[in-house]
């Protein structure tokens, strides 16, 4: 058996478990995207009934009654810093966001493919080999 074939599989076995998990966290990130779309579009769907009081979100599962002004929400885009964005501008950022989150995951999964048939290409010579020596 060849060492560096072996310490090769083994190589590309991490890669693929590391690829494997990029991938779980990227579509967990999708769909907590997709949840926030759904529901940008509820409220928007409500300002435009004119209804003036909703629940916000305070985290975890709890929830307030809250009075609409302007129609305009709060977005915190890093280092504590929150400016006001209408809707819109909200589900445009989440559009891209996603559209880059996609790009990403298509991105790990020719990471995946390509790592997985190099591994099993080399499994399979490992196999050969062994069996020729045989």
């Amino acid at each position: 058996m060849n060492s560096e074939d072996i310490q090769q599989v083994a190589l590309l076995e991490r890669q693929v478990n590391e690829t494997e998990q990029h991938m779980q966290f990227m579509l967990s990130q999708i769909q907590e995207l997709e949840v926030f779309e759904s529901q940008l579009s509820n409220f928007q769907s409500s300002k435009n009934k004119k209804e003036e009081r909703i629940l916000a979100s305070l985290g975890k599962g709890i929830y307030t009654p809250a009075n609409l002004t302007d129609g305009k929400l709060f977005v915190e885009v890093g280092a504590g810093v929150i400016v006001k964005k209408t809707p819109e501008q909200v589900a445009e950022i989440i559009k891209q966001q996603l559209s880059r989150l996609r790009e990403s995951q298509q991105y790990l999964e020719n990471q995946l493919s390509f790592y997985s048939e190099a591994m099993q290409n080399l499994i399979l010579k490992i196999e050969e080999d062994n069996k020729s020596k045989n």
